[in-house]
């Protein structure tokens, strides 16, 4: 696909639970498909406020911020999908991805922010 990269088997999270389905990443935006049919998730490239990666479990998590305030997460990407994705989202979405680090210390204190509708907890790392 010349427009876009698409990949299988990546899982919406979400409240309810995770929906397994296909992401198509292009000029244009995001568009997930649920498996089998059904739930589609579309965002235009002029709604992506910024973009990011998480080391979780079995892989990583992409993480899209909307100008809206919503944040939308996508699990299911390979260690040698996270460089070649992120060179192409920065030159065609025009958003380059920062890396998010899980906090493991076990710590309970940071600061506290309000990024649009959703309250962020950040650990400073000293």
């Amino acid at each position: 696909m010349a427009d876009g990269q698409l990949f299988n088997n990546i899982l919406l999270g979400g409240r309810g639970g995770t929906n397994q389905g296909q992401l198509r990443i292009h000029s244009g935006g995001i568009v997930w498909r649920k498996q089998g049919g059904g739930k589609v998730v579309e965002m235009g490239k002029p709604e992506i406020s910024s973009l990011s990666w998480t080391r979780i479990p079995k892989g990583y998590q992409l993480g899209v911020k909307l100008k809206a305030g919503l944040n939308v997460k996508f699990n299911g990407f390979r260690e040698q999908d996270v460089d070649n994705l992120s060179n192409f989202m920065t030159n065609t979405l025009g958003v380059t991805p920062e890396e998010k680090q899980l906090s493991i210390s076990g710590r309970n204190w940071g600061e506290v922010n309000l990024e649009g509708i959703v309250k962020v907890y950040e650990e400073s790392l000293c």
